[in-house]
């Protein structure tokens, strides 16, 4: 019993979507056993009619990290196809004749926004974390550019046919049989495996005489088409264009996939809180000789970083495991050790900034107020030299990284543009400068 427990112990280790549908089968009957209507065919039919964008969003996601990559635009361009495609169907009366055009339509922006991800990422060697997030941030300006607002005239035969049955089945099940059987029949494809060597071993798949780049680009390329179909499903269901539509997606399709087993290596709302004290107001917004009481505690902290990094035992093993973690553990460099108190560190500043945060604005309004910084605070950190393979870099570059990134943001506020001019801008900005600072060399190909 305990020879078979272990080998299904192993089988679940090199198979973790087996380990992934175990949960979600355990957690199906859980809810059926409370909610006996889960189960019904018609309720499982409009939830996996519901569920199907995301489905095709994390197939996209699945292509991109298996060639080292990570597509975090993939929100923003579902919106932007959503949009394009809604007003094509709007401006073309919508005909059969417009049906047609308007998929055209989403399927060219998709492809054109795929293919400059993976020039971004491939030919110029930007990181994919930073580099998708400033494109992510170009496509969310020209969705609102696009349809400002939710509206658009999309036909009622796009619903029927998505909500409609085939052959006295609903329709969604006919297409997640359809989005299974095309992805094994790339899973057949030689482009398939040699991705897969790609994101194993790009040196090695490069000396192989593999085209590293081309690979990697037309991996972001199928990644744009499945979510330009993830698109087109939420037009079928809602029946309107929304340039917000792909909002969330771009991190629930990466979880997804990661849940069903790939490696991100490769190859494989708001509620409303009591107010700030007025002592705390005084020591972040008040004036000390002239000067914001906010930047003292960022001077301070800043120091404190520097210092740290520069003249403890504990930043030069820092920087130790970074530059080469195997060659700090044979060292005699406690690595997990290490790694575990960095994380406690950044969470207890995170708490700092969020303790200053709330002395600034005087009241937390919502409890999403810190996403803006999530990706925000990488992209600052790479601009300020800092390597996102570790080992490399410095608190005082990252603090100009952060500040010229804010003057950026706070000159293009000033000056009165509308909001997706701003993002139009900002992104392309923000991408010169991720190709003036934070070129990765050992990428290059």
């Amino acid at each position: 019993m305990a020879t078979n427990s272990t080998k299904l112990l192993c089988e679940a280790r090199r198979q973790p979507w087996l380990l992934s549908s175990l949960v979600a089968a355990v957690l199906i009957v859980l809810i059926a056993i409370v909610e006996p209507r889960y189960l019904r065919p018609f309720e499982l039919a409009i939830k996996l009619r519901v569920w199907m964008p995301l489905v095709l969003a994390a197939a996209g996601q699945t292509f991109v990290i298996m060639g080292r990559g990570v597509d975090l635009s993939a929100g923003t361009m579902i919106a932007m196809v959503n949009v394009a495609t809604v007003r094509t169907l709007t401006t073309l009366g919508g005909g059969a004749e417009a049906i047609v055009a308007g998929l055209a339509v989403g399927l060219a922006v998709a492809v054109l926004a795929g293919s400059i991800n993976g020039i971004v990422v491939a030919y110029l060697r930007i990181q994919p974390i930073v580099a998708t997030f400033a494109t992510g941030v170009l496509w969310q300006g020209v969705a609102l550019w696009i349809m400002p607002q939710s509206g658009g005239e999309v036909p009622m035969a796009v619903y029927d046919a998505y909500a409609g049955r085939l052959l006295g089945l609903p329709s969604s099940p006919w297409m997640l049989a359809t989005v299974v059987a095309v992805l094994w029949a790339i899973s057949r494809t030689r482009y398939y495996l040699n991705l897969k060597a790609v994101g194993g071993n790009p040196a090695g798949a490069y000396q192989s005489g593999l085209p590293v780049v081309r690979i990697r680009v037309v991996s972001y390329i199928v990644g744009a088409l499945f979510f330009a179909v993830a698109s087109w499903l939420i037009i079928g269901e809602t029946i309107t264009g929304n340039p917000l539509a792909g909002q969330g997606y771009e991190l629930e399709s990466i979880a997804s996939a990661v849940i069903g087993g790939i490696s991100l290596a490769g190859g494989f709302g708001g509620v409303p809180v009591e107010g700030a004290s007025e002592a705390l107001r005084t020591i972040v917004v008040g004036r000390l000789a002239g000067l914001p009481g906010i930047l003292y505690w960022w001077a301070a902290l800043g120091i404190g970083v520097v210092l740290v990094l520069r003249n403890t035992r504990y930043g030069r093993t820092l920087y130790a495991l970074g530059a080469n973690t195997a060659a700090a553990f044979l060292s005699g460099v406690r690595v997990r050790a290490t790694r575990a108190v960095t994380y406690a560190a950044c969470a207890a500043i995170a708490g700092i900034a969020g303790f200053l945060y709330l002395g600034f604005i005087g009241s937390v309004y919502n409890i999403t107020l810190g996403d803006q910084y999530m990706l925000g605070s990488i992209v600052a950190v790479v601009v300020g030299g800092v390597a996102l393979s570790g080992g490399v870099g410095g608190y005082a570059g990252v603090a100009v990284g952060a500040v010229l990134l804010q003057v950026l943001e706070s000159v293009l506020t000033t000056i009165n543009i509308q909001p997706y001019g701003r993002d139009i801008i900002f992104g392309p900005a923000l991408l010169l400068l991720l190709c003036a600072y934070a070129r990765d060399a050992g990428l290059r190909r």
